[in-house]
């Protein structure tokens, strides 16, 4: 394989190949339990310094690196985005955001780009183990969708060479921790376990409400919990509350349905129909409300269901996005947008995806 110049065009996957390949990540996935039993790393979402040696030879070499990507950097239409050198990727890298100039992927030289930073890859080459290297660069503004690795048996480092002036705006998350980049320093991390953890439960003290999402579902488990609103009990040592509301799916072969469900005090109800099922890979917006008497479930505008409750206003506390408030069932999809109404919207005025 040779990365030599921009312009390349992924190359389209045939159904076999997504076959195996959806197949495989889900069956690393079910390993996750095993290797993190039996890890002698810690699975902490950000991995520690003293555990590889092999950090300080790269923080030592950072500024003749930096120079070879300076350098690179004067020819950026020689430098191929992440999809087109891994069209797996293109879920989440798009156009020109995300571009990647390679050294070695899954063990195989780019020799090409190697002779072009000839200290980089002599100080690659000292690291034992080493299965992927390139320079990952990312155009400003850039916000790359949250994803999962397909397994804890690679660690991912990132050694920050080039960072913005105001770092904290420049950030990663892995699981419900954030770290800004130094120049000059790793990071490491495993890419499992990936969700957004927002500090606000956008409906706290609203009697009636419209919550809707864009998102598409990508396949995966049966069971996704991928939207979750939680109160919390601000008294120190107090039980956590059950009081909440979510979006989930259940998936079933190529298809799913959507599952809105809302808990608290007095109420408690679900409402599912999985026999109106929609196709994975497209984009949809997903609504559910409460008008002060009917709690009601759209798909697209659409009615899915609906059911008189009792409902009462929940209180402050957090929300999850991308899976379940306690790290499970976990989404395989993106989400794009949501919007938070204090009133029950017509069904005329909830959103629809024309994307």
């Amino acid at each position: 394989m040779k990365t030599e110049a921009a312009g390349s065009t992924a190359r389209k996957r045939s159904p076999l190949h997504q076959l195996v390949h959806v197949g495989g990540k889900n069956l690393l996935r079910s390993l996750w339990a095993f290797q993190g039993k039996h890890s002698k790393i810690p699975v902490s979402p950000f991995l520690f310094a003293e555990d590889f040696p092999q950090l300080a030879t790269l923080e030592a070499n950072w500024r003749e690196i930096r120079r070879e990507l300076d350098e690179v950097l004067k020819r950026p239409d020689d430098i191929p985005a992440f999809h087109d050198l891994s069209p797996d990727q293109s879920r989440i890298s798009k156009g020109r955001q995300w571009t990647t100039f390679a050294f070695l992927m899954l063990g195989e030289r780019i020799d090409y780009n190697r002779e072009r930073c000839p200290h980089t890859a002599a100080v690659l080459d000292s690291l034992p183990g080493l299965q992927n290297a390139w320079f990952s660069i990312l155009a400003p503004g850039t916000k790359i969708p949250p994803h999962r690795g397909p397994t804890r048996a690679l660690v991912r480092c990132h050694l920050a060479l080039e960072v913005p002036k105001d770092r904290e705006r420049c950030w990663i998350r892995v699981d419900d921790q954030r770290y800004s980049w130094t120049e000059g320093k790793a990071v490491l991390f495993d890419g499992v376990d990936d969700r957004l953890v927002i500090d606000r439960h956008p409906l706290a003290g609203m009697g009636q409400f419209t919550f809707e999402a864009l998102f598409r579902p990508d396949g995966g488990v049966f069971a996704q919990r991928w939207f979750h609103l939680n109160e919390e009990n601000p008294t120190p040592g107090a039980p956590p509350s059950v009081t909440r509301m979510l979006f989930e799916i259940r998936v079933t072969g190529e298809a799913w349905a959507l599952d809105a469900f809302t808990t608290g005090p007095g109420y408690k109800h679900t409402l599912l129909f999985q026999d109106k099922l929609f196709p994975v890979g497209k984009w949809y917006w997903v609504a559910q409300s409460y008008d002060g008497k009917t709690y009601r479930a759209f798909v697209d505008g659409q009615l899915q269901g609906e059911a008189e409750i009792a409902f009462k206003p929940q209180g402050p506390g957090r929300s999850s996005v991308g899976a379940r408030m306690n790290k499970v069932d976990y989404f395989k999809g993106a989400i794009r947008e949501t919007r938070f109404t204090p009133r029950a919207l017509t069904p005329g005025a909830l959103l629809r995806a024309n994307v």
